[in-house]
C-alpha cells in the first residue's frame, strides 16, 4: 500500500484530497486493531478443537481398557496395555498417568474380577500440557486444566 498521488482522488488544484489519506490511514489502524483479535481467536479455535481430539483419544482408550476389565481373565496390567495400544502413536502415549480401574468404587491393582452387576469403571488421565501445547498461555489465555481425563463405566454380566 503505497500512498502514491495517482492512487487517491485529487482536490482541485491537482493535489491528493485530504479525505483520500485519512480514509486509508482509518483502514490501515482498523487492520492493525481487528488482526490481533482475529489471530487470536484462531489459535484459541485450534487449540480448543485439539484439546476436545485428545479427549476423545482418552474416552476412547478408557471404553477399550473397561471392556479389557469385564473379561473373565483381566488384570491390572492387561487393561493397562490395553490403553496403551489404543493410545500409542499420539503425542502424550508417554506421559498418561496411571490407568484407574475401579469395580464398585474399589481401586483395584491386581487380577480384575468383577461379579455379575457390579460396576466396572476404568479412568485415563493425562496433564493438559502433554496432550496439547497451551500457546495461549503465553498471551495470558488459557482454556487448560491442569489434568485431562475421561472414564468409561459399564457393568459387568
Amino acid at each position: 500500500m503505497d500512498l502514491d498521488a495517482a492512487s487517491l482522488p485529487q482536490d482541485k488544484n491537482g493535489g491528493a484530497s485530504r479525505a483520500a489519506v485519512v480514509r486509508r490511514g482509518v483502514g490501515l489502524f482498523e487492520l492493525f486493531v481487528a488482526a490481533p483479535v482475529v489471530v487470536i481467536t484462531a489459535i484459541g479455535l485450534v487449540q480448543f478443537f485439539s484439546l476436545m481430539a485428545a479427549s476423545a483419544a482418552l474416552g476412547q482408550a478408557a471404553e477399550a481398557g473397561a471392556r479389557e476389565a469385564a473379561l473373565p481373565k483381566a488384570t491390572f496390567r492387561s487393561v493397562s496395555a490395553v490403553v496403551e495400544r489404543r493410545l500409542g502413536g499420539r503425542r502424550f502415549s508417554d506421559a498418561i498417568d496411571p490407568v484407574l480401574v475401579e469395580i464398585d468404587g474399589r481401586a483395584v491393582y491386581g487380577v480384575v474380577r468383577p461379579r455379575s452387576g457390579e460396576e466396572i469403571m476404568v479412568t485415563v488421565s493425562v496433564a493438559s500440557h502433554s496432550a496439547v501445547p497451551d500457546v495461549l498461555g503465553y498471551l495470558g489465555l488459557s482454556l487448560f486444566q491442569p489434568k485431562l481425563s475421561r472414564q468409561w463405566s459399564l457393568r459387568a454380566r
